[in-house]
């Protein structure tokens, strides 16, 4: 009996037309995969450089993998979003009100218009007015990211209302 284990196993010979040994059909299929990964956007990109590790790569690899994964990242908006302290101040009170938040915002220089990464469905993804997108997140109890500036000003809140965070590099 011949051993199919270990030095001495038999290797089948691998042939060119055989998807399992990297023949062309195997080329043409880890292309389609390729394709099917996100491009990220400079929104989404910018939020990765308010983020710690190794929350900033497990975020990183799941939006790169597009929207098979994009549930992920939205389920963890809720809680396990690790900010950089560097890069965030902790709003209390009533600055973290939706006025209050917004005046902060356009004060540092935001436009009127923002980017949402929610993990409401209905929110994620969008370009909206700032003051629409804050009053549709604050205070709702789900975690989302408000991009106005990407990679230099934002807005993060997650599901405790006591839970408000102004971006700022």
């Amino acid at each position: 009996m011949q051993d199919s284990f270990g030095p001495h196993a038999s290797c089948p010979k691998a042939d060119s037309s055989d998807v399992r040994y990297g023949g062309e059909a195997d080329i043409v299929d880890r292309r389609a995969t390729m394709r099917e990964h996100h491009q990220m956007n400079e929104h989404e990109r910018g939020f990765l450089a308010f983020l710690a590790e190794p929350t900033k790569r497990r975020i990183e690899t799941l939006l790169e993998l597009g929207e098979k994964r994009r549930g992920d990242v939205r389920g963890m908006l809720h809680h396990a979003v690790r900010l950089d302290p560097r890069y965030c101040q902790h709003l209390m009170g009533s600055e973290a009100f939706s006025g209050p938040v917004e005046a902060a915002l356009r004060k540092s220089g935001a436009p009127s218009t923002c980017y949402v990464l929610a993990a409401n469905r209905d929110l994620d993804g969008r370009q909206m007015p700032l003051r629409e997108a804050l009053g549709a997140i604050k205070g709702m109890g789900n975690g989302a990211f408000v991009s106005c500036i990407p990679g230099r000003l934002g807005f993060y809140e997650y599901e405790d209302i006591k839970s408000s965070y102004l971006l700022s590099k």
